[in-house]
């Protein structure tokens, strides 16, 4: 019997060996094949009131001729392209070689850039594929850059699907094991990527000491390593280097139906409550209105998931993947009856981030115009006309003056001012005429209207 388990047991430690020398051997092929694909993008993004560089892990999408296209995940999509400089990405290896860019454009929805090199370099690129049939206790390997390596070392780190969740995107969590950092490549076991690296989230733990005893427990907190899968953002490829704007039904504020306004409605089913359609827009001239609950979208069922809030997330998401001009019919209820109506969708008015504004340097304050969702913002700036306060910098004539973000001005010494031109000449005549008088601002601040004054440093 002892020598049977014996034979069992050098069986199962041979086995074991197996399993690690050929996950070896595809964690070195992992950074054979793509060490090639990872850069650092580095750029200086010229803020309203400063400039900072950015740096980030990309990966390359695209080769053709030595020329590369990347991915680089984090970007902030409200970010001008054009107020990028000096961006440049840097291969991996001692040699630090830098290579001249150019940021192609910034996914709005996603946050997620494309950058294409401007120099040839042996870039290989790494092909995506589906993970629809991602299981959980699959293993999966990422490649990345070693973080604080100067000569950017590519690195593999591999584990086990532990999860699919959603929130509402899909994400795959991963356990026993590591990923490497945010941007990062994630393979499948044929080989091809399936996923990206995400900013990782934090996990909470609570675990009961001793039943007996109230109020005695250990609590702590763990990053969980998760992942992107490709399905979540395969169709910004067709958007490749172009502005894409997002879609929008020409409504705001959506309520998901939660179980005392399901009752209240007789609903057996998920829905969603349209709180606000915005007059002369898709949903408007569609013929939706406020109050009506959306059911269906295409014939589909709104999803069940595990809160109202997500269930409205994902039925934003939804219309984003879809394109200006395309029509949805939505499956709505109203007065107790149900209707389809086709709804052509618009493109999304222009946020504030691409709003016309001045920047003040000498008063440290940023000024925009306001756009058409300011009107339905829940916290916004009140709906009178004048410019809204968008930065103010810290330690600075303005902030002394008690210039606070989201005031709106509608003055500028004695002068009513709904353009950020308007603004600018007043305020750059008063600065070459006299630096010793102040500017004199109205300013709505909620339901208050204020007189500030702000100094101007002496030259």
């Amino acid at each position: 019997m002892k020598r049977v388990s014996m034979i069992s047991l050098l069986a199962i430690l041979s086995a074991v060996a197996a399993a690690r020398a050929d996950t070896a051997q595809r964690l070195a092929k992992t950074v054979q094949d793509y060490g090639n694909s990872l850069a650092v993008f580095r750029c200086t993004f010229e803020d309203d009131l400063m400039k900072q560089v950015l740096v980030a892990q990309a990966v390359c999408i695209h080769a053709n001729n030595g020329i590369g296209t990347f991915l680089v995940l984090g970007m902030d999509g409200r970010m001008n392209p054009d107020r990028i400089s000096e961006a440049a990405l840097i291969a991996p290896g001692v040699e630090q070689k830098t290579l001249r860019a150019s940021l192609l454009s910034i996914d709005p929805e996603l946050d997620i850039a494309f950058v294409r090199a401007s120099e040839s370099y042996p870039w290989q690129a790494v092909p995506f594929a589906t993970s629809s049939k991602l299981a959980v206790g699959q293993e999966v390997v990422s490649i990345g850059l070693t973080p604080g390596d100067p000569a950017n070392t590519p690195c593999v780190a591999a584990g086990y699907v532990s999860a699919i969740v959603r929130n509402p995107r899909r994400l795959v969590m991963v356990a026993g094991g590591q990923l490497t950092q945010p941007g990062s490549p994630v393979f499948g076991p044929d080989g091809r990527a399936i996923g990206l690296v995400g900013q990782q989230l934090f996990q909470g733990y609570q675990m009961v000491l001793n039943e007996s005893t109230a109020n005695v427990a250990l609590k702590s907190q763990q990053q969980g390593q998760c992942f992107l899968p490709v399905e979540e953002f395969s169709h910004i490829f067709q958007h490749l280097g172009k502005k894409r704007r997002l879609a929008w039904m020409g409504a705001v504020r959506f309520t998901g139906v939660g179980a005392e306004l399901a009752e209240a409605l007789n609903l057996r089913r998920p829905g969603i409550l349209i709180d606000q359609v915005v007059p002369g827009h898709a949903a408007d001239k569609a013929g939706l209105k406020n109050r009506d609950v959306i059911v269906e979208v295409d014939g589909q069922g709104v999803e069940k998931l595990a809160s109202p809030e997500l269930v409205v997330q994902n039925f934003m998401i939804s219309l984003f993947r879809r394109n200006p001009g395309e029509s949805v019919t939505l499956t709505i209820l109203r007065g107790g009856a149900e209707q389809k109506i086709p709804v052509t969708l618009e493109s999304m008015p222009a946020g504030a981030h691409e709003a016309a504004r001045y920047v003040s340097p000498d008063l440290g304050f940023v000024v925009r115009e306001r756009v058409l969702l300011d009107k339905y913002a829940a916290q916004g700036p009140a709906d009178v006309e004048g410019l809204i306060v968008a930065i103010v910098g810290r330690n600075t004539p303005a902030a002394a003056g008690g210039l606070q973000g989201n005031d709106v001005i509608t003055n500028v010494n004695a002068q009513a001012v709904t353009t950020a031109d308007a603004f600018r000449r007043i305020v750059e005549d008063a600065l070459k005429s006299d630096r010793s008088k102040a500017i004199n601002l109205m300013v709505r601040r909620g339901t208050q209207n204020l007189a500030i004054a702000i100094q101007p440093p002496a030259k």
